[in-house]
């Protein structure tokens, strides 16, 4: 028995350590021979029931302490995890604590301006300083625009031009003119600290722009590319503001003064002093007006415009350039401007942005910089952020160009600029 006794606890003590699978599976015993006996290769020996329960006892043991050893490894992944989280978050606030009350206003300029310029996110700024603090630093990077409104008798309207494409441009900075309207592809050249792309629209008979209103004007939105589709109209590009309450908005009523054939679609609101017109006259010039409610209503304000928006700020009025930091207007964004040169040629821009690393946005300044290059001798911002949208009808079909920011794709819109078909 003891000889047995021994080559048993070698297959099972093999080395001088247990080990579970030679329990399981380097000693296989495949079937119990009569009398208690079992068959192992070259071995036959007879197992007393004090062996097979030493045997379990073993292998319980070892099965606790296997589940006690993966409880510790748990509990130190989540001290781990809990130090690491809270460590990065603690160190995160000190850098921000260091970047917004430190010696540096760059990042604070940019970080306040870039809030209180948006409709939903003025709170990022209103958390972190008073509204004394804010409105000092506002002050600092206003937009300050020439004081005397446009004189659109400068503008001389040519529209000749004459078509050297039939579809748009691959290559950047190149100018397709399509059907009377020139295409450019732009991107920035990566020296400013932001990278942007986007397109340069030019409309070289500018009384094909019209200003074209939602489906259901008034109650809810339409998305440009169906606006562009159901009228049949050659381009589009998103124009004014719109009331979106917590986000919710479906773009169905104006926030602003609106304008379409003459007609006001949406008044003045009562709670703004100035109001920053942007508007196309009876001979399709583009006019940049700061008027008061008193002063729209008298014969030399409102009456007589075609189309018009209402939004800011100014960028070129009578080839004079608003003076701005390089804060104004906050970081890069999405953004849509337009823009006339002296010979009638309506300017539009409309730059992508929100995608870190292929295009951030573009600044005020830089929407100023393209005008000046591109000619222009007004200039205006539009409505951006997400909803900077150019569609084109290439004949079949009416496609988004660029790229909208929001996860969604278009935005619902009260209106849109519409450029007719030749």
């Amino acid at each position: 028995m003891s000889i047995h006794r021994g080559l048993f606890l070698l297959a099972f003590f093999r080395g001088g350590r247990y080990n579970e699978n030679i329990v399981y599976n380097s000693f296989p015993i495949p079937r119990r021979l009569p009398g208690g006996m079992r068959h192992v290769p070259g071995v036959l020996m007879k197992m007393d029931d004090s062996i097979e329960a030493q045997r379990r006892e073993i292998v319980r043991k070892v099965k606790q302490q296997k589940k006690q050893a993966q409880k510790k490894r748990k509990k130190r992944a989540a001290l781990h995890f809990f130090l690491s989280f809270f460590g990065t978050l603690f160190g995160i606030f000190c850098i921000g604590l260091f970047v917004m009350y430190g010696p540096f206003p760059y990042v604070r300029n940019m970080w306040v301006t870039t809030a209180m310029g948006t409709g939903q996110h003025q709170w990022l700024a209103t958390m972190l300083f008073d509204q004394k603090t804010i409105n000092a630093i506002l002050a600092s990077n206003q937009v300050v625009e020439p004081s005397n409104n446009t004189n659109p008798n400068t503008i001389k309207v040519s529209g000749k031009v004459k078509d050297n494409a039939t579809a748009l441009p691959t290559e950047y900075d190149q100018e397709n003119i399509v059907d009377g309207v020139g295409f450019i592809k732009i991107r920035s050249n990566g020296g400013l600290g932001h990278i942007y792309k986007g397109w340069v629209v030019k409309v070289y008979d500018p009384s094909r722009v019209y200003m074209a209103l939602s489906y259901k004007f008034g109650s809810s939105g339409e998305r440009i590319s169906h606006m562009v589709q159901r009228t049949g109209a050659y381009v589009g590009i998103n124009a004014g503001g719109f009331e979106d309450p917590g986000g919710e908005g479906n773009g169905g009523t104006p926030n602003a003064l609106l304008i379409s054939n003459f007609k006001i679609e949406h008044p003045l609101q009562s709670n703004t002093s100035i109001h920053s017109i942007i508007g196309l006259d009876s001979a399709n010039r583009l006019t940049l007006q700061k008027l008061t409610a008193g002063q729209a209503t008298q014969s030399t304000g409102l009456k007589g415009l075609k189309t018009a928006v209402e939004w800011s700020p100014f960028l070129i009025m009578d080839g004079q350039l608003s003076s701005m930091t390089a804060y104004s207007g906050g970081a890069p964004q999405p953004r849509t401007a337009i823009g006339q040169t002296k010979t009638g040629v309506l300017i539009f821009l409309i730059i992508d942005g929100r995608r870190p690393g292929v295009s951030d946005g573009a600044t005020f300044k830089d929407l100023q910089q393209l005008m000046v290059k591109y000619g222009a001798y007004e200039a205006a911002t539009l409505d951006g952020g997400s909803s900077s949208t150019l569609v084109y009808n290439d004949g079949t079909d009416a496609k988004v160009v660029n790229n909208p920011s929001s996860a969604d794709g278009e935005r619902y819109l009260p209106n849109a600029f519409l450029v007719t078909q030749k």
